[in-house]
């Protein structure tokens, strides 16, 4: 059975794809659904990747995003510097941009820290600096980014300002990932901007918005990742085409095809032979499976059978009646082995619970939508 969560954002028919980027983990709330959903739906899973794991000038060589199943080795490809020097394979680098010693040389250095990916910082009067530090306000909260190092032998200096391309591959050909937004820091105003690309498409450019910047770039189209995910800081010729800046914020989405059967309260309830294999029984009690029934104690003594002949009424009972009445029909969807249906019992019990819980009847009422759409998807147990 293939899990579709509440919490996803974006749900369209196929040949409708949305092309929004979701976010990960956010409840929107239950919307009610028509009579029937149509079938061949597809959900948009999204999870961001970000570089917080990594301390400040570690390599960063691979990161994974598990609630998508992906992971991705980092490269990096430095672009030489305008006297061809310096180009070639160097790891990706994790800076932080909470104020750091800006003078980790030591005293009397007149080299610092990169000021530009730093939203705080120290003064450094051996190079002259009486500001503060930090000139990326922006960059508060953001934690550690990932850059294309500079060519100086102690790593967590700075980004590199000739820029390169850092590649992002794994096993992406295990589904239908697209690249939905990432954030663009320190691009400065002579430079192309990080350019994006999926294989060779590209989907995305940021802005030339100078020093201390900080974007977050919605990609213009979202094709399907067949084998990397790259972006391009700067040029690749020896050209003076400054490639300054770092990368964070990378969310990367997955087109999820759901499940389309469901099977109605009218059919569990006369059928109780095809109970068998769901580890639900007619007589167990609706108190026993769905927890938030306990402030209607007279329905959650009721078994899941008579749950299925609800009739509904007024006010909050007569809403958790409707609801229980769907809910019952959908774990049974949810947990029979035949039946493909587009949730699984854990999240179908956690809604009703939640819907229970907030004794408010239009909430029971909009999840009691939203499952009998599901519930009505199909039936292939007839």
């Amino acid at each position: 059975m293939i899990h579709r969560p509440t919490q996803l954002l974006a749900m369209v028919t196929v040949g409708a794809l949305a092309v929004a980027g979701c976010s990960e983990q956010q409840v929107t709330g239950v919307q009610s659904a028509p009579d029937a959903a149509p079938r061949g739906q597809v959900a948009e899973v999204c999870e961001v990747a970000t570089f917080d794991q990594f301390g400040h000038g570690d390599a960063i060589g691979s990161v994974s995003l598990p609630s998508l199943g992906l992971n991705l080795n980092v490269s990096v490809n430095r672009a030489a510097d305008d006297f061809g020097l310096n180009g070639g394979a160097v790891s990706a680098r994790a800076f932080e941009t909470d104020g750091l010693d800006d003078n980790p040389a030591g005293p009397g250095s007149v080299v610092v820290e990169d000021d530009d990916l730093q939203w705080r910082g120290e003064d450094n009067s051996f190079a002259g600096e009486v500001d503060g530090g930090g000139e990326c306000a922006g960059c508060a909260g953001l934690g550690r980014m990932l850059v294309i190092p500079d060519e100086r032998a102690f790593v967590p200096w700075g980004d590199y300002r000739w820029g390169g391309t850092v590649t992002l591959t794994g096993n992406f050909s295990g589904g239908d990932y697209y690249l939905a937004s990432y954030v663009a820091v320190d691009v400065d105003t002579n430079s192309p901007g990080i350019r994006a690309f999926a294989d060779a498409v590209q989907v995305g450019q940021s802005a030339q918005l100078g020093n201390g910047s900080v974007q977050t770039v919605m990609t213009t189209s979202q094709p399907t990742i067949g084998s990397s995910l790259s972006f391009v800081l700067g040029t690749t010729a020896v050209d003076n085409t400054l490639g300054s800046g770092a990368l964070d914020g990378i969310r990367i989405c997955q087109r999820q095809a759901l499940g389309e059967d469901g099977c109605t309260p009218g059919y569990w309830k006369n059928h109780a032979s095809s109970w068998t294999g769901t580890g639900y029984t007619p007589g167990q009690t609706v108190g026993s499976v769905f927890s938030g029934a306990s402030a209607f104690p007279s329905l959650a003594s009721s078994t899941l059978l008579q749950a299925l002949q609800f009739g509904g009424g007024s006010g909050t009972a007569g809403g958790a009646q409707i609801l229980l009445r769907a809910a019952v029909a959908a774990l049974l969807n949810a947990s029979h082995a035949g039946v493909d249906y587009p949730r699984t019992a854990a999240s179908v019990i956690a809604d009703v619970n939640a819907a229970l819980a907030s004794n408010n009847r239009s909430t029971m009422l909009d999840l009691a939508g939203a499952l009998d759409a599901d519930n009505n998807l199909g039936c292939p147990l007839n």
